[in-house]
């Protein structure tokens, strides 16, 4: 209810989602209803570790870190689910606290998804699919469904020039910079209200500008080349960073707990396993930044 969709629970040797909907660290077993100080990393399929295993992803380097500065008492859990952005994720955080699952520091790792989801108002990667199976609006006509499933025409599509064709996923494209704006303002108004409610009801907030291949980043480095047109919905991003990292210049863009990790890269080796997804050796080093950040913040 509300996100609309989950991860499903599944136990395997390298990827592990609990009943409770994070995914193991690891490391051990993890506890919500168990006392001492816990820290909900809340994201996308990068945060939640799209080809990694459970103790690679961004959050489980995050509890390395603090175990290694000697916090071993902090619980960090992984609520990150594959295409959620940050309208989400902060309902995501609004189900835990009425729940009664409050964390003493709150952590979303965003900036991918948001410009994937050109979408204004808001809408899940899954609305379309929920709206066609509810019947909450009428069926399209059956050539025309049929013709939407069909490969021919989909190859059809793509040769004349119909870039969402070759891209599977429920994305859009910005297609003014008025779009780019609106996504901006989108990221910037949920971190206000999550710092809000982080500071009414008496945890911490912090906010991680995740890094994306298409600011910064030079994909000559990958061992295999990327293409613009590999992107996709993501090819939005190369429009948008550099419309924040300016507005974060001029002081327009809220910054109070904002950790910007837009340049960020490994030092050595791939920073990706994939066009988007990150490599373990690059989950590490955002790990260890968020962790300083956590520890710098008190």
């Amino acid at each position: 209810p509300f996100v609309e969709y989950k991860m499903t629970p599944y136990a395997g040797k390298h990827f592990t989602i609990t009943e409770e909907g994070y995914r193991s660290n690891g490391t051990g077993p993890q506890a919500l209803a168990a006392g001492g100080p816990k820290v909900f990393i809340y994201g996308g399929s990068t945060a939640m570790g799209i080809g990694v295993a459970d103790d690679e992803t961004i959050p489980a380097h995050v509890a390395k870190a603090l175990k290694a500065a000697g916090r071993d008492d902090i619980q960090v859990f992984n609520f990150g689910v594959v295409s959620y952005y940050s309208t989400q994720e902060r309902i995501a955080l609004e189900r835990h606290l009425t729940a009664g699952q409050k964390p003493d520091v709150a952590v979303f790792v965003d900036g991918v998804n948001d410009f994937y989801y050109c979408t204004i108002p808001d809408v899940s990667a899954w609305n379309e699919r929920l709206t066609q199976l509810t019947r909450a609006r009428s069926r399209m006509p059956l050539a025309l469904e049929l013709s939407h499933r069909s490969n021919v025409v989909q190859l059809a599509r793509h040769l004349g020039g119909d870039k969402s064709v070759s891209v599977r996923e429920w994305g859009s494209f910005c297609e003014t910079e008025a779009d780019v704006d609106k996504v901006v303002r989108r990221l910037d108004t949920n971190r206000r209200m999550i710092d809000a409610i982080a500071e009414r009801m008496g945890f911490k907030a912090l906010f991680v500008q995740q890094p994306v291949p298409t600011y910064s980043y030079d994909n000559r480095k990958r061992p295999f080349p990327v293409k613009e047109e590999m992107l996709g919905y993501h090819i939005n991003s190369a429009r948008g960073y550099p419309k924040m990292a300016q507005m974060r210049t001029d002081g327009q863009l809220w910054d109070r707990g904002l950790l910007w990790l837009a340049d960020l890269e490994p030092e050595d080796g791939n920073a990706y396993t994939d066009t988007i997804h990150y490599s373990p050796r690059f989950n590490k080093a955002i790990g260890q930044r968020i962790a300083a950040a956590v520890l710098d913040g008190g």
